[in-house]
């Protein structure tokens, strides 16, 4: 039993190290469609950096080539929008998100969609669009004119992240610095140290909801429907203030709280195994996803330039730079070996409580033991 307890403790922490599940794991109720969640795109691997959500566009691809082998179609915003209203949301479908609009979306993915024939929706900054990037010059911002291609195009939808609350609200409270997500946090006046009122709140939400809606209806004469919370802040109000402003549909990532209202998305690649698990058997698996947190960094790459060199680094979550598949295959063998032991063990011990042999019985006190007082053949005693 001992050198099996020894193996059993050497499966599990095979399993550990080689499908690692981070701490940040936890499970979230499965909605249709299903919605998958993508920030930034590089071509290189140089351009990777640990604990940002940034992924080899060769990575995007393999995932694409993956929806269309299945026969899983992507979703534009309005098919997914009329598809979460109706009683029986349509199989084998998924719906394709980008957030922050980053211009590699242009350059790197609207081409492989266009080579598919698949749908995108790319949620973008209003008041970053056109602008140069000056925290991350190497994922520069996405143009008007870009934006205005890709939609016309069918294949790409470009609806709302933000105009200004993609930034923290930095406020003083009792000689304390408060930060908060723009959207949930109320500011407080430097000089008087009064907070925002309820009424002034509500009017700030919805002018910067409104006013990204109105930048996109405006640049490509369109009615802008969807709203992506930035860092996934939303209360009841915000989502109030999002519907009286014309949004259809607001969505967060999954794990940052839920507000009833909202769509969750879960994040690609760290959840792509946990994906194609949902997306199987036409996409009816209804048991809770487990899912793993994106990568808290934002807006940081090192470079665009080509493979190798010094710079080169492996995707954020850990083990991701190997294929999502063999992860899951590999995590799965593991957990059917571990099944298999711990099977054989159960029904070891079962055969030998039912099958062991019967002891003898031990003789009483003063009885005369086998042979004894018995005569011979002789007719002597023995």
């Amino acid at each position: 039993m001992g050198v099996a307890k020894r193996v059993l403790a050497s499966l599990a922490a095979l399993a550990a190290v080689v499908c690692p599940r981070s701490s940040s794991a936890y499970a979230v109720p499965v909605e249709r469609p299903l919605v998958v969640a993508y920030h930034q795109f590089v071509q290189y691997e140089a351009g990777l950096e640990p604990n940002m959500p940034v992924m080899l566009i060769s990575q995007f691809e393999d995932q694409l080539r993956y929806l269309k082998e299945h026969g899983i179609r992507t979703l534009s915003i309005e098919e997914y929008a009329e598809a979460v209203s109706s009683p029986m949301p349509p199989g084998s479908t998924v719906l394709l998100t980008i957030d922050d609009g980053y211009e590699s979306v242009y350059t790197l993915v609207y081409p492989l969609l266009r080579k598919y024939d698949m749908h995108a929706t790319a949620f973008v900054i209003t008041s970053r669009v056109g602008k140069q990037n000056v925290t991350n010059p190497h994922q520069p911002w996405l143009s008007w004119d870009e934006c205005k291609e890709m939609d016309a195009s069918g294949l790409v939808d470009i609806e709302a992240h933000a105009d200004a609350s993609h930034d923290k609200v930095h406020s003083v409270r009792n000689g304390r610095d408060v930060a908060g997500p723009y959207l949930t946090t109320r500011t407080v006046d430097p000089v008087t140290g009064t907070e925002e009122t309820d009424a002034a709140y509500r009017a700030r939400v919805l002018d910067e909801l409104s006013t990204a809606k109105r930048k996109i209806d405006t640049q490509l004469d369109k009615d802008t429907i969807a709203f992506c919370w930035p860092f996934g802040a939303s209360t009841t109000e915000t989502l109030i203030a999002a519907r009286e402003a014309g949004y259809r549909v607001t969505f967060r990532l999954a794990g940052e709280g839920h507000i009833d209202g909202d769509r969750l998305r879960l994040h690609s690649p760290e959840n792509w195994g946990e994906i194609t698990r949902l997306l199987g058997g036409a996409g009816l698996q209804s048991d809770p996803a487990d899912v793993v947190a994106a990568p808290t960094g934002y807006g940081t790459t090192t470079t665009s330039g080509p493979p190798g060199g010094p710079s080169a680094t492996a995707l954020s979550a850990p083990g991701a730079q190997y294929s999502p598949w063999l992860q899951e295959l590999v995590r799965r063998l593991v957990l059917a070996s571990i099944a298999m032991l711990v099977g054989g063990l159960f029904w070891s011990i079962c055969a030998l409580v039912l099958f062991r042999n019967p002891r003898p019985a031990r003789p009483r006190a003063g009885a005369p033991t086998p042979g004894e007082g018995q005569e011979g053949p002789s007719g002597l005693g023995a």
